[in-house]
């Protein structure tokens, strides 16, 4: 839960492949309300963050994201899918 897998194609082709980074380092944006840098967090913890996210986005009167448009988007490119499967074609979405 501390580590994301990042793979970039815009690496070298070299040195091209996944790489682990620690999202325990103070740089990431939630670990300065937590502890020191190379200390976890756990999976009860990432639920105060959505809470301050959520308090600060009104705090803000900001859109909270990902909200119910970005759900309803996830939807329709899924049905897409299923439909380009089912019909064995490339299924265009609405643009947004």
């Amino acid at each position: 839960m501390n580590e994301l897998k990042f793979y970039s194609a815009r690496d070298p082709k070299g040195v091209q492949g996944f790489r682990t980074i620690q999202t325990t380092d103070s740089i990431h944006p939630y670990m300065k309300a937590w502890w020191p840098a190379g200390h976890i967090i756990r999976y009860e913890h990432t639920f105060v963050n959505l809470i301050y996210n959520f308090i600060e986005a009104i705090a803000k009167d900001k859109m909270l994201t990902p909200n119910f448009v970005d759900g309803l988007w996830c939807q329709e490119v899924l049905e897409a899918v299923d439909r380009s499967i089912e019909e064995g074609r490339w299924v265009s979405l609405n643009k947004r």
